[in-house]
């Protein structure tokens, strides 16, 4: 054993060197540990290079800061200080400018909630005033507030100053809005005036989001800021959707579309629209998803527009309904079904039949396997298979009024 310290070579069993009296084991275990020692080093070196490089990573991408610099409103308002004020039943849409890096999902809560009524619009928000009073909107990204608006709603005064304290610079400000708006170019004045669609597509955006809580919770009044009060849907929902609610189904908004808005007379309007839901029914532990199709009659209420009913024909709309499913079972089984049902038969019980008849003949099978495959399994089950056509076509002409939503309009028609 050689001496670290000297280099002098002693005795595998000597413990301490014979020149210098250096102890020879513990050079031995330096020298046997050091290369352990190294890897460890080199190993934790690794991992606290890694391990900050995921903070210093972490950091950057979590720690961004989410602020909102600006909020674009559409629709009309004022500013006293740093207060928004709208006109009750005018609805505003507020659209915050996030400054982020990434997707930031905004949600929107009003302190009172009986001060005015509030739809999510993705990272937008439609707000309409119910009582002139204040209040804030508090803007949420998950629990973190991002920003608290305040906000007030006072009566339309046809144009008046709304407060004496509103500056010069915001009636200026507003001037050039409506000079702005004046010059449009291509634009049609006179059916903005006859047609008011932003509006009501509004309305019609707010009612499908509230009917679906009204719906979930037996609650008439989650969605009877969209009706004319005392009106006909307005009663209509009285008598169902408290029987809906206690029947358990729960509902689901998963899409709606504009078709059609038609002008009936001044201020009244018809409004067809097409929506999907997904719906839950307790009784039968199904879930399906539907279309429907409605008719709306929507018109002018104080200063907003509500919906005053839903257009079915109070004479015609049942024998429409049975005249229609008569004409789907006539195709069916009438003339048209039968011809089909005719052909399928000839394809089975001549060509397939007469094919496997002479390939049985070619390989000489008994005449009890030609018994059983051509008189059992072709003439038996071809008869049966053979009102296939009929089915199928029964089942597309059923499917067709299921998407275009007559069979929901139809369901609606007969528990009314």
């Amino acid at each position: 054993m050689i001496c670290k310290n000297c280099g002098t070579s002693n005795s595998n069993n000597r413990t301490f060197c014979s020149y210098c009296g250096n102890n020879i084991d513990e050079s031995r275990n330096e020298k046997n540990s050091s290369p352990i020692l190294k890897i460890a080093i080199v190993m934790l070196s690794l991992v606290l290079l890694a391990g900050g490089g995921y903070l210093l990573l972490r950091g950057k991408l979590l720690n961004n800061d989410i602020s909102i610099n600006e909020i674009i409103i559409d629709g009309d308002y004022k500013m006293n200080n740093d207060t928004y004020i709208f006109d009750l039943n005018k609805v505003v849409i507020l659209n915050p400018k996030v400054e982020s890096s990434k997707d930031v999902d905004l949600e929107y809560e009003i302190e009172d909630s009986s001060v005015a009524t509030l739809v999510k619009l993705d990272n937008k928000c439609s707000i309409v005033g119910i009582k002139p009073q204040a209040t804030n909107l508090n803007i949420y990204n998950g629990d973190e507030i991002l920003k608290v608006v305040k906000i007030s709603f006072v009566e339309n005064n046809n144009g008046n100053e709304i407060s004496n304290d509103t500056n010069s610079e915001l009636s200026n400000n507003i001037n050039n809005q409506d000079n702005i708006a004046t010059n449009k170019p291509d634009v049609d004045t006179q059916t903005e005036e006859r047609i008011p669609v932003e509006e009501i597509e509004l309305l019609m955006n707010s009612f499908y989001n509230n009917y679906e809580d009204a719906i979930n919770y037996g609650m008439v009044s989650s969605v009877s800021g969209n009706l004319v009060q005392n009106g006909d849907l307005h009663k209509e929902f009285n008598r169902t959707i408290p029987n809906t609610y206690e029947k358990g189904i729960k509902i689901q908004l998963e899409d709606y579309n504009k078709i059609n808005i038609q002008r009936i007379s001044n201020e009244q309007y018809r409004v067809t629209y097409v929506a999907k839901w997904t719906i839950y029914n307790p009784n039968n532990d199904e879930t399906k998803l539907q279309s429907e199709q409605a008719d709306y009659i929507v018109k002018k209420s104080g200063s907003s527009y509500k919906i005053d009913k839903i257009l079915t024909g109070k004479y015609t709309a049942v024998p429409c309904f049975i005249a229609l499913i008569f004409m789907v079972f006539y195709l069916t089984f009438g003339s048209f079904g039968i011809c089909l049902k005719e052909i399928f038969e000839r394809l089975i019980n001549d060509n397939m039949y007469n094919l496997v008849q002479n390939i049985l003949v070619y390989t000489g099978a008994s005449d009890w396997s030609k018994s059983l495959i051509l008189d059992a399994m072709i003439g038996g089950v071809g008869a049966v298979i053979s009102f296939l056509p009929q089915v199928v076509l029964l089942f597309i002409l059923l499917s067709l009024l299921e998407d275009c939503g007559y069979m929901a309009r139809a369901a609606f028609i007969m528990d009314s």
